[in-house]
Formats: structure tokens, C-alpha cells, sequence
């Protein structure tokens, strides 16, 4: 529920609110990966790179670069983020 909280967020351009649900999903459950790859998405599109890069990374870890769960989240942040960068 916080991911998709997260999401829509994004969506609406409250970045800082975005990045408070992934984590509280991340605190829930740390080892959800779709967490900590849409924070880190937004973190890089807010400059936050090194934070963003350790999350992607810690997705990764999590062995979910092949999932096609991932690979959507990833798609559907990146577009909406891109969006928002115009």
C-alpha cells in the first residue's frame, strides 16, 4: 500500500511525500525491492544520486532486475518522472 502511495505521490509531484512512503513500506518490509527501487528513482531525479544509486542497488541485491514487477515499477517511475522533468 505505501509503494503505490509512493507512486501516486510521484504522480503528483510531492517527491519529499514520495520518498517518506517507499520508506515506511521499506520499514514494514525491508526486503521489498519495488520500495527501494521507486525511492531510488526519485531520490536520483531529486539529485540525491549516491542515496539513489544504494537503493537501486540494494533492489538489486534483492534479485529483482529479472522480475517483471520490477522491471514495470521501473518503467512506470522512470516515464512519470521524465514527465515531470518538461
Amino acid at each position: 500500500a505505501y509503494t503505490a502511495r509512493g507512486y501516486a505521490k510521484s504522480e503528483q509531484g510531492d517527491f519529499e511525500g514520495a520518498i517518506k512512503d517507499y520508506s515506511k513500506a521499506i520499514e514494514i518490509n525491508p526486503k521489498y525491492g519495488a520500495a527501494y527501487a521507486g525511492r531510488g528513482l526519485v531520490k536520483i531525479f531529486l539529485g540525491q544520486n549516491n542515496d539513489g544509486w544504494n537503493d537501486l542497488s540494494k533492489a538489486s541485491e534483492l534479485s529483482l532486475l529479472d522480475s517483471v514487477e520490477f522491471k514495470v515499477l521501473i518503467d512506470e517511475v522512470y516515464d512519470l518522472l521524465q514527465r515531470h522533468r518538461s
